[in-house]
């Protein structure tokens, strides 16, 4: 299930969540100029495979387009570039808190082709919350689909992480067919 998450981000996301996951370090200086960054994204189209969930075990292959528009926000005590011009390296400093949110559209057409093509509206939402003892962070992702054949497909999960001061971790992935 995390692989399929992890394929159905868009690039935007995917960089949004890496960026999310290398707060969790907690890096950088405390005392560094607050920023507010805010990044729109519009009818982005990604073309992939992955599997259509909620159709058995093994779950169908299919190709997969995607077409969606996103926001990325940021609120944070600064940025720390870890002395290299990529910023995929970057690191929001602590406190921050971060929320994206991405809808669209998309086609799923199976491999085998006895299988319906699926044809649906997608939401994602990610949100991370950090100051300098705390980070949790929690994800979730619905996809709902008519096939071809009048079929539905209904898909959500929920994903939560968090870190206490004492590094205590609770983490949970509920992915569910409805």
């Amino acid at each position: 299930m995390r692989r399929r998450i992890a394929v159905l981000l868009t690039p935007v996301l995917a960089v949004s969540v890496a960026t999310g996951m290398l707060v969790a370090s907690l890096a950088g200086s405390a005392w560094a100029k607050p920023i507010t960054l805010t990044f729109h994204e519009r009818n982005a189209t990604e073309l992939f495979r992955d599997v259509i969930p909620c159709l058995g075990d093994p779950a169908p292959l299919a190709t997969i387009t995607l077409t969606v528009n996103a926001v990325f926000h940021v609120t944070a005590a600064g940025i720390d570039d870890q002395g290299t011009p990529d910023p995929g390296d970057d690191v929001f400093i602590p406190p921050f808190h971060v929320t994206e949110t991405t809808t669209g559209t998309f086609v799923a057409v199976p491999d085998d082709s006895s299988l319906p093509t699926f044809t649906g509206h997608v939401t994602q939402w990610d949100g991370a919350n950090s100051n300098r003892k705390n980070f949790a962070a929690t994800f979730t992702f619905t996809v709902i689909g008519h096939g071809s054949d009048g079929s539905t497909l209904k898909f959500h999960d929920t994903a939560h992480f968090s870190v206490t001061p004492a590094g205590a971790t609770l983490e949970f992935d509920k992915p569910t067919c409805h």
